[in-house]
């Protein structure tokens, strides 16, 4: 192997320790310097980053932080393994709930996978939970203002608007893109049901929230260990009554998010399980103490 691949190996084992500790600015200057050493070589040599362990998750991280590097990530994850594989079912576009004749079918602008980050699709955990909402396994209460958290493309507050009585919805999402999505999606399957509104928030801001919501969504928000503590904090500056949380159960953090969660004593806990095509999903009512 020659020398300027094995930098460049370096640059890249480099990336994934800065982006377990978080430290933004060091990370950038890391992945310019390989944007700048590899040119052609990068595709070769982030392939090979992907067979190695943790390889997958360094490219996932990698493309939700540098959207300009998503495509080319995208095309190492699918020689290093499958979409379906890291997109759980395939990411449907149609959504479908109850049966003939009675089904209800939501129409869901995605995003194609390559050059867009994993934010842009509808994981399992989002269905699980607007399938809940629609069941009504989980009740909103009367007429609530619904704010989602991590709302991607935004299916799980549209079901609150279709079958849980949302008087109105705000999605939030730290990409700016996947929230014009949500509400062409919200336009496209509420078109006269609910008020709908979206806002950049990112977790480290816990004032971030509408201040006046009833009802917390999430779907799949514990996705890193670092997502725990971020979210456990929104709870304890949330103003509202109560939280619902679709979570998957195999993913870093959720453990912990659990453990601490019970010890709240400001929250009260009703837990139930469904099953989606990656595993067990965890949907987890939570009301909030005044």
């Amino acid at each position: 192997m020659s020398d300027g691949v094995e930098e460049d190996r370096e640059i890249t084992r480099e990336i994934s320790a800065l982006l377990a500790d978080s430290r933004a600015e060091q990370l950038d200057d890391a992945v310019e310097r390989l944007r700048q050493n590899s040119g052609d070589q990068w595709n070769r040599i982030v392939k090979e980053e992907a067979l190695l362990e943790n390889g997958t998750d360094l490219l996932i991280r990698v493309m939700k932080r540098f959207p300009d590097l998503a495509e080319l990530a995208g095309e190492c994850i699918a020689a290093a393994t499958s979409e379906n594989v890291i997109c759980g079912s395939g990411a449907p576009t149609t959504v479908t709930f109850g049966t003939p004749p009675h089904e209800v079918q939501f129409h869901m602008q995605t995003a194609d996978y390559y050059g867009a980050g994993l934010g842009y699709k509808i994981w399992p955990a989002a269905i699980a939970l607007a399938r809940a909402i629609y069941q009504h396994d989980v009740s909103l209460g009367d007429h609530p203002k619904v704010v989602e958290i991590g709302a991607g493309v935004g299916l799980a507050g549209i079901a609150a608007a279709k079958f849980g009585e949302a008087s109105s919805v705000c999605f939030t999402d730290m990409m700016a893109g996947s929230l014009e999505i949500a509400m062409r999606n919200a336009k496209r399957n509420c078109p006269s049901v609910g008020e709908f509104s979206s806002t950049v928030v990112d977790w480290r801001d816990a004032d971030g929230l509408p201040d006046d919501a009833d009802v917390m969504l999430g779907a799949d928000v514990i996705y890193e260990e670092a997502h725990a503590e971020l979210i456990l904090q929104l709870l304890r500056n949330f103003h509202g009554k109560k939280a619902v949380l679709a979570l998957m159960p195999q993913r870093p953090g959720y453990r912990e998010f659990t453990a601490k969660l019970r010890n709240l004593k400001s929250v009260q806990v009703a837990k139930m399980s469904v099953s989606t095509p990656i595993g067990e999903c965890s949907i987890l009512d939570i009301s909030v103490i005044d």
